[in-house]
């Protein structure tokens, strides 16, 4: 795989990664309002997943400056 990525990809991957953390935050932060379980399920689901793909961001980024 090629290790350099351009600087419009960089900024992609920067906005991804943004956009990511303000949907898991919102979710988060409405997390203490459902009252419905199924609901509270899903949105701890949604989190994880969110955490997930923002280290995963991340990893791509620590890659690609080494």
């Amino acid at each position: 795989m090629n290790n350099q990525l351009a600087t419009h990809e960089v900024l992609e991957i920067h906005e991804l990664m943004n956009s990511k953390n303000t949907c898991m935050n919102k979710t988060a932060s409405m997390y203490n309002l459902v009252s419905c379980e199924q609901l509270k399920a899903l949105m701890e689901t949604d989190i994880q997943n969110s955490a997930q793909a923002i280290a995963d961001y991340k990893n791509i980024l620590t890659r690609i400056q080494q």
